[in-house]
């Protein structure tokens, strides 16, 4: 009798487990899917179920927090912590995460500063959420400091800081005392020498790595390319061990963008497998060497498209003079479900330039920056007050520039030599004074130019 007693309490033991583990496995879909509507319905299950198992089941609570904050709802995240009656440290650092996640640095920090225990796991995260997400190498370096005991995570997300920060010699002192470098630190480090074109240290640590992966053969590969070194970039493409989608993007975008436009398609054509970035180089490619209508077929031809793929047709288009294409491609990609950016915007406005269209112009920019909430550059206004010096509206081009001139906070003469160019083409001797004087204030070393242009 006893044993089938004992055996009746495993029995239910092993079903409340299973009940549970149920209930964890579909808020971790939820989360990772960002439903948060059936992560709702799965919580009043729960709630409708005796009370609610997930306030005094630690182990449910937590999922619970994190398929919240994996929804981008924060506040429905930190009332089920709130909830929780026995927290324990993965509770604490799943909250603290999804507040770095959602953007509340300072939540998370009020969280981390509560906490009565704390792991690697809840240090990483504070490191990496003023590292990474706010960009502040000061703050991420007072907490990593804190830190009673150091792993490679991190380091690396300090490394990264300091190189984001441009503290390139303080992120090299950084990386030479790491008790541990990892491929992604080695990787940082090649990146960051790269886009200083520092080739030449680059590939000293390249030769020094005791172990590569993809992503460092394909960013010294890049490397060479960006400086035009070609031939070097081919024969360390033709070195790398397990050649990838990710190699052959980089060897064909090296051709693209050197204007080797032959030996790109030589090289996009020789791929064993493609995706939409490889489509997008090749792309790319022909929009900017004028090939409209090889840009057009491979566009059609194209099975996945992004909106960097839309911006490459819009943009050739615009550049070519091609105002009208421009303008009508704009409309397909909104009407097939693709959100314009700042490029669209620039491409669809230089088009409306091209063609003297300022209603057209100003229509596509209230639209965009209205509808689509793209923020608004200097680049944008200068493309709409260039327009209007055409169309003769130079009250309004000296409206606009004075705007941009005085809610800028860097001296910018782009928006006076719109206006002299604009004051020029309708004889307007006044304002063309006006702008020659500014120009000569800000740039004195090019005096004689601006007067000749006037």
């Amino acid at each position: 009798m006893k044993r089938v007693l004992k055996q009746c309490l495993k029995s239910t033991a092993t079903s409340k487990h299973s009940i549970v583990e149920s209930y964890a496995s579909r808020l971790r879909q939820c989360g990772i899917a960002r439903d948060v509507r059936e992560g709702r319905r799965i919580h009043r299950e729960l709630l409708d179920s005796q009370g609610d198992p997930s306030t005094t089941n630690t182990y449910l609570a937590n999922h619970l927090v994190q398929m919240y904050a994996q929804c981008g709802h924060l506040q429905e995240s930190r009332e089920a912590f709130d909830e929780i009656h026995a927290k324990n440290v993965f509770s604490w650092n799943v909250m603290i995460y999804g507040s770095v996640e959602n953007g509340d640095i300072r939540q998370a920090r009020a969280l981390f500063e509560a906490m009565d225990r704390r792991n690697v796991v809840s240090w990483t995260t504070m490191v990496s959420a003023y590292a990474r997400k706010e960009g502040d190498s000061r703050l991420a370096q007072l907490f990593f400091e804190r830190m009673p005991q150091w792993s490679v995570v991190p380091w690396n997300a300090m490394l990264g800081s300091l190189v984001h920060d441009g503290e390139l010699g303080l992120a090299r002192s950084f990386f030479e005392i790491a008790p541990e470098r990892d491929v992604i630190a080695w990787n940082t480090m090649i990146t960051a020498y790269s886009h200083e074109r520092e080739l030449q240290f680059a590939s000293f640590l390249f030769d020094r790595m005791p172990q590569r992966d993809l992503v460092s053969w394909s960013t010294i590969t890049a490397a060479y390319a960006h400086l035009g070194r070609l031939v070097d970039a081919k024969k360390i493409f033709d070195l790398t061990p397990q050649q990838c989608v990710l190699s052959w993007n980089t060897i064909v975008a090296a051709f693209s963008s050197n204007g080797h436009l032959d030996y790109a398609r030589f090289m996009f054509d020789r791929m064993p497998h493609r995706n939409v970035i490889s489509w997008n180089a090749i792309l790319g490619a022909y929009a900017s060497a004028g090939f409209v209508e090889m840009t057009d077929n491979i566009f059609q031809s194209m099975d996945e498209r992004d909106s960097v793929s839309w911006n490459s047709l819009i943009s050739g288009y615009s550049h070519w003079g091609h105002g009208c294409m421009a303008r009508e491609t704009f409309r397909a990609m909104v009407l097939n479900g693709f959100s314009p950016d700042s490029v669209t915007l620039l491409a669809i406005l230089s088009a409306c330039s091209v063609d003297g269209r300022l209603q057209d112009s100003w229509n596509c920019y209230t639209y965009a920056t209205q509808d689509f909430g793209i923020v608004q550059t200097g680049e944008h206004l200068f493309c709409v007050v260039d327009l209007m010096g055409k169309c003769g509206l130079l009250s309004m081009v000296e409206e606009t520039t004075d705007f941009l001139v005085s809610s800028s906070s860097t001296v910018n003469p782009i928006p006076w030599t719109v206006m002299l160019g604009a004051s020029k083409m309708h004889d307007d001797a006044r304002r063309g004074r006006m702008a020659v004087e500014k120009l000569m204030e800000l740039e004195p070393e090019n005096f004689s130019s601006y007067v000749l242009l006037f």
